[in-house]
C-alpha cells in the first residue's frame, strides 16, 4: 500500500479513520484516530520490516494488525446535517 495522498500539511489534526480488514472470521471494520498520510507511511513500514503494524483504536485500545491483512484505509466524512 503506496500513498499518493496529496495536499496534507505537516500539522493536520487527526481524524477518525476506518481500516478494513480481512481476518479469518471475513471482512471487518475498524476505527482508528490518527493522520492518514502518517497511518499509511506506518503500514507501508510494517510491510517492509514483515512487523505489525501498532495503532491506537478509537476508545483507546491497542491494536495490532499484520499489514498484508488490510483492504484498505480511509477518512470518515461526516455528515453536516
Amino acid at each position: 500500500m503506496v500513498s499518493s495522498y496529496k495536499g496534507t500539511e505537516n500539522n493536520e489534526p487527526p481524524k477518525r479513520l476506518l481500516l478494513t480488514v480481512n481476518t479469518n472470521q471475513g471482512i471487518m471494520t475498524i476505527s482508528i484516530t490518527g493522520v492518514f498520510r502518517t497511518e499509511t507511511a506506518l503500514i507501508d513500514q510494517a510491510l517492509r520490516k514483515g512487523t505489525l503494524y501498532r495503532t491506537t483504536g478509537e476508545l483507546g485500545d491497542m491494536i495490532a494488525i499484520a499489514p498484508k491483512q488490510i483492504v484498505s484505509i480511509g477518512e470518515l466524512i461526516e455528515d453536516e446535517d
